[in-house]
């Protein structure tokens, strides 16, 4: 399990993600934040 947030220092969580599911295909991911913006959110869903 991948416990990511959407904004970190350097990379941010969604941009992480793709990289993520390259390297580890089979690994679940949770991405947690504290934003309540809709695009952030829905970027993240994506």
């Amino acid at each position: 399990m991948v416990l990511l947030d959407v904004q970190m220092p350097g990379l941010s969580g969604i941009e992480a993600l793709p990289l993520i599911r390259q390297r580890l295909p089979e690994a679940d991911v949770l991405m947690q934040t504290v934003f309540d913006d809709a695009d952030t959110i829905f970027q993240a869903l994506r």
